[in-house]
């Protein structure tokens, strides 16, 4: 779950925002970003449905969209391409 912070961020949402879009307060998802808590399923469903509303970020002019990305996986940056 430490990838959750970087597709967080990419997808231009503050752990307020994303907290509140799954019903969870900060606190709980700061402990989920840091690896202390692992979310249930369906609390889980919620993240990945709300990353997907988020707005997609331009980084080296390469667009870093989050639509089709799954929460248990890594985002690659431009610089981690093979």
């Amino acid at each position: 779950m430490r990838q959750l912070r970087l597709q967080r961020v990419l997808a231009g949402l503050s752990q307020v925002e994303l907290a509140r879009r799954v019903g969870k307060s900060p606190a709980w998802l700061s402990r989920v970003e840091r690896g202390y808590l692992q979310p249930d399923p369906s609390v889980l469903s919620k993240i990945k449905d709300a990353l997907k509303t988020g707005e997609p970020h331009m980084n080296g002019g390469v667009a870093l969209s989050l639509a089709k990305c799954d929460c248990e996986e890594a985002v690659k940056l431009p610089w981690d391409w093979d």
